[in-house]
């Protein structure tokens, strides 16, 4: 890295943030906002490495300035537009990882996928959902990812049933209610003895298990919702 370089990041990092697409490791790199450190000496000379602070997570990262591919940054010459664009990138990208960090472990090399900014965030995030472990085999439509996908929506139906019934066990009262008692408890039979192992069975790709939710069952719990909005968006 040039000085002209260096002197260009250095005051970019005293309070903002900064995007940096860096090698992580062997072909592997990582597209990440960073902040600078408080208490680490920015740069080092003798090492030619910076000590950042990831945006995501705020942990210390050591990053050799060779492995610096680009940056960039909001300048003071940038609208206000520009400026507040790039704070809420970093916010939405910081989010998406949060939401997804439950699932990570399901996920093979899960950091290398999510900061690779050649990697369809919106599939990949929709893999991760799903617990797919494998990126490449989500989008290759292997079999096993189809059975991976009957097998959560089959954990999905059986738990939103369970939430189904312990709402109508505490919360309906039947004093105020409108159906009777009788009523709650056909509805009740109704969902515990519901099985969807046939409706599964007719279903043969990811799309269709995307598509599909028991009439009985509605309103889809949130997560279902979710995988259906991210679907759409990889359509458009």
């Amino acid at each position: 890295m040039n000085n002209s370089f260096l002197e260009i990041l250095k005051p970019a990092l005293r309070k903002d943030i900064v995007l940096i697409t860096y090698r992580q490791k062997e072909n592997i790199f990582h597209h990440k906002f960073f902040l600078k450190a408080e208490h680490e000496k920015f740069y080092n000379d003798d090492t030619g490495c910076f000590q950042l602070v990831t945006h995501i997570n705020n942990k210390l990262e050591t990053i050799k300035a060779c492995d610096i591919i680009k940056f960039q940054f909001s300048r003071e010459s940038d609208s206000e537009d520009v400026k507040r664009n790039f704070v809420l990138l970093s916010e939405n990208i910081k989010s998406d990882y949060e939401k997804l960090l439950p699932s990570a472990h399901m996920v093979d090399n899960f950091d290398d996928y999510f900061f690779n900014e050649n990697v369809n965030l919106n599939n990949f995030k929709l893999a991760s959902l799903l617990e797919v472990s494998s990126l490449k085999d989500f989008e290759n439509n292997s079999q096993s990812v189809l059975l991976d996908i009957k097998k959560l929506w089959k954990r999905k139906i059986e738990e939103h049933k369970l939430e189904i019934l312990k709402y109508l066990n505490n919360e309906i009262d039947l004093n105020n209610s409108v159906y009777d008692k009788e009523t709650i408890e056909e509805i009740k039979d109704l969902i515990s003895n519901f099985n969807a192992d046939d409706d599964l069975k007719l279903l043969s790709s990811k799309e269709e298990f995307f598509q599909y939710w028991p009439t009985l069952l509605l309103p889809a719990p949130d997560f279902i919702n979710e995988v259906l909005m991210l679907y759409k968006k990889i359509g458009q």
